[in-house]
């Protein structure tokens, strides 16, 4: 089955959070069924208590990059705990940075998507 954020009937609605107990307890309980988690560097300092909290919750997870800091290897080994179908990334813009995200996201089924990418002129 491809990774994707949509059923049969096209969408899967999904909240956007941080990376908190409460707050993914709401998102299930109030029937979502997906959530992209966005993170910041700190949150990444604790990739194994968020795949133990994520493992908790039957939902379909997209993870949001941090702007603060380029961590691709933390945030592939967190994508596979929870089996992340997508990872955002905000301009990544040079090319060593784009050959670690293709390396490092190469061997799992997530997905990369890269938003706001500006033009370097």
């Amino acid at each position: 089955m491809e990774a994707s954020f949509m059923n049969d009937s096209g969408f899967v609605i999904a909240a956007k959070c941080a990376p908190e107990a409460h707050i993914l307890s709401a998102v299930h309980e109030s029937g979502l069924q997906g959530v992209e988690i966005y993170l910041n560097g700190h949150w990444l300092d604790g990739v194994h208590e968020i795949i133990d909290l994520g493992q908790n919750f039957p939902l379909r997870y997209a993870l949001h990059a941090p702007t603060d800091t380029f961590r691709p290897r933390e945030l592939a080994k967190l994508a596979s705990g929870l089996q992340a179908e997508i990872v955002v990334f905000h301009d990544v813009l040079w090319e060593d940075e784009w050959a670690v995200v293709r390396d490092t996201f190469a061997p799992l089924p997530t997905r990369v998507c890269v938003e706001y990418v500006s033009q370097v002129s």
